[in-house]
């Protein structure tokens, strides 16, 4: 058994080594890379405490501490995130293998199956769940950890509560039981099947109706069950209701429509796993006619399903852990923001994979066994060698199967285009055109998948009129963007967008028409501080300095003692020949933030237009000694300077200048003028 147990180990490193030098990709960026939660491991409460729901790992507090113990270890390198990944992995087969070999030993199937049997029936079924290439993506795709961890743990409640049949410590492997139950509840929802499958368990494999079982181990099941409060709390403060539930634009009926044909799909990638796809999109309108092969295809399998539980239990357990442990996420309650998902086949496909293990040993023991070879030994060994290459065969296959889509995985490119080619979609196109513009690819490709996501998804149109605008399109970028807050007004990127339209507004001469942008992104979001400086800042660049002026003062209602805010106030309104006015503003800016050495240059110069050179000196000598390199400050201290009538130090800062900048030619006429003053005076 241990040398099973190595060899499953080994097979899941070699499988997945190349698997480690994988990118971070799609939502590992909300989960991992952008995630403040996981930059810290104590105290515990801010790693597990409720995240926003958009979060992927909002309401998984295990899931979420696991990326902690990975940052703290390694920071944002990849690398170690999917060592962590293989090794659940590893540890799911390990564990899949030892609960299978106990379940085939149990009384019920213990007269069928001896024990060198059993035990390598679990490893063969359990080395080909691991090598599967329809695991890849919950291996090597980081956030689907989700997957990993849940899996594990109901794993753990399985064998753990199997391991308590036939202990003298039965009561500490039941406790244990159900505190890998709980501890699975903070990692996915599909947890919740688990207390349900141990009670059918029981009821399939050692007592003969559920009276018996609920009879024998009562508290246990209710201990399991109370669990389920821990996973209700999570989904209490961790909600999801934007994009799970009936509040979505979905319907049931859609996406249980959808549902037939991807579990379909999952059957058919399970017996040949080709042509996988990362990302089903989201639910796409079906009708019934569509969806009636896949559906009678899995309607059967359910019927069949209810009558093996009746009349072959073994059988009919089987079938039920295929469709239990899906039913959270691929029934008729809508996940309007993924469709479908082939992370969701990890556990399930332990079923598909042990029905065909175990019928084909039966089907090789009935027609070619060892008992119906008369004659020379070698004839035995040949059928026994016979079963080894069927099974080393499939394993290879499926293995290097595994390995080259681990290959896709390198490259978010390559696995973007990989989906846009097995699976076509707007969110493919939309992911392609921004994996492109991260490796600064071809701008009118860029442009090209952006268009082509707006066909069939209008959301996708602001990710368009972004493009645009960063590549200084902007007249089409303006009604790009317009276009979209026509048609999604109450969107969350409307704002943004309003922003990115006042600002190619702006950049065509268009401030007014741009102020109207600012004015209803205001009344949207009050207090949109970030828009009102970005929009000012625009109008300032530009020399709408009226305009600037007055969204100036509307920040100041906001931050009245920003430093900054006066500072580019005052300056607005020097630019704007209102000089009495921005000596205030200015005045205000260097009382809150007497190191702002522009302020205290631009006030200085203000106080020189007024004649008030004394004043004028004392912030252009702060301006100096701030900004000891500006050529243009000794150029103001040295005006007021000689404005008092003082040549000699006004030709110091002259000159000082002119060290700085050689061709500063101000500084070379107002140097004339202080040498020439000079000459004038007694003495000169």
């Amino acid at each position: 058994m241990w040398i099973r147990a190595g060899l499953l180990v080994l097979a899941g490193v070699l499988v997945y080594l190349n698997a480690l030098s994988g990118p971070f990709t799609f939502d590992d960026s909300a989960a991992i890379v952008f995630n403040d939660q996981i930059r810290r491991l104590w105290p515990l409460s801010d790693v597990l405490s409720p995240m926003r729901p958009d979060q992927p790992i909002a309401g998984r507090p295990l899931v979420s501490l696991s990326f902690a113990v990975n940052y703290a270890l390694g920071g944002l390198s990849p690398g170690g995130y999917h060592l962590g990944n293989i090794a659940l992995h590893i540890l799911c087969g390990l564990l899949l293998f030892a609960s299978v070999r106990r379940t085939l030993l149990a009384p019920r199937l213990g007269a069928r199956f001896a024990e060198g049997s059993a035990t390598n029936l679990a490893f063969v079924g359990a080395l080909i769940w691991m090598v599967h290439p329809l695991q890849t993506e919950t291996v090597d795709y980081v956030s689907a950890r989700t997957e990993s961890m849940m899996s594990l743990f109901y794993l753990l409640t399985m064998y753990t509560s199997i391991r308590a049949h036939a202990s003298s410590r039965s009561a500490a492997w039941l406790v244990l039981s159900v505190l890998c139950c709980a501890m699975g509840m903070g990692c996915k929802e599909a947890m919740a099947t688990a207390p349900l499958m141990v009670l059918l368990w029981d009821r399939t494999f050692v007592f003969e109706s559920f009276r018996d079982a609920l009879r024998a181990r009562g508290l246990f099941y209710l201990g399991l069950a109370a669990t389920w409060f821990g996973l209700a709390a999570l989904l209490w403060f961790g909600p999801r209701a934007a994009t799970i539930g009936f509040s979505t634009d979905v319907t049931p009926w859609t996406y249980l429509l959808n549902q037939s044909l991807l579990i379909a799909r999952y059957l058919r990638l399970a017996f040949w796993p080709r042509l996988l796809v990362f990302d089903y999109g989201t639910p796409q309108p079906l009708t019934l006619v569509q969806a009636a092969p896949s559906g009678a295809v899995v309607v059967g399998l359910l019927l069949l399903t209810a009558a093996a539980l009746v009349w072959r239990p073994a059988i009919g357990f089987l079938g039920a852990w295929f469709f239990v442990i899906l039913a959270p996420s691929s029934s008729f309650i809508p996940i309007a923001t993924e469709v479908g998902a082939e992370r969701r086949m990890y556990l399930p496909l332990a079923a598909v994979v042990f029905a065909a293990v175990i019928a084909g040993y039966l089907c090789w023991e009935r027609w070619l066994g060892a008992d119906k070879f008369h004659g020379p030994s070698w004839r035995a060994s040949a059928a026994s060698a016979g079963r080894i290459a069927v099974v080393a065969i499939v394993c290879c296959a499926l293995a290097i199967g595994s390995v080259r889509r681990n290959a896709e995985y390198q490259s978010e490119l390559t696995l973007w285009r990989g989906v846009l080619d097995r699976w076509p979609g707007p969110r493919a196109h939309r992911n392609v055109a921004a994996s492109l513009k991260k490796i600064n690819g071809s701008p009118d490709e860029i442009l090209f998948h952006m268009r082509e996501a707006v066909r069939d998804d209008p959301q996708a149109r602001y990710g368009l009129g972004r493009e645009l605008f960063d590549q200084e399109k902007l007249g089409e970028a303006v009604e790009e963007l317009q276009r979209a807050v026509r048609e999604r007004p109450s969107d969350s990127d409307a704002a943004p967008a309003r922003l990115l339209i006042a600002r190619g507004l702006i950049s065509q001469g268009r401030p007014a028409e741009a102020a109207e942008q600012l004015q209803l992104i205001l009344k949207t979001t009050p207090g949109d501080v970030t828009a009102l400086e970005t929009l000012t800042g625009e109008l300032l660049a530009q020399g709408n300095f009226d305009e600037a002026t007055v969204f100036y003062l509307e920040l100041l209602k906001t931050k009245p003692a920003d430093a900054r805010i006066w500072s580019n106030l005052g300056l607005a309104l020097m630019k704007g020949d209102h000089a009495d006015q921005a000596v205030r503003a200015l005045g205000r800016a260097v009382q809150l933030d007497p190191r702002d050495g522009k302020a205290q240059g631009n006030l200085a110069s203000l106080l020189l237009g007024q004649r008030d050179f004394a004043g004028a000196a004392a912030h252009a000598e702060a301006a100096v000694g701030l900004m000891p390199r500006d050529a243009d400050a000794h150029v103001l201290l040295g005006l007021a300077l000689l404005g008092q009538l003082k040549p000699d130090e006004a030709i110091g800062q002259f000159r000082a200048s002119l060290d700085i900048d050689p061709a500063h030619q101000a500084a070379r006429e107002y140097l004339a003028r202080a040498l020439a003053l000079k000459a004038k005076q007694p003495g000169g």
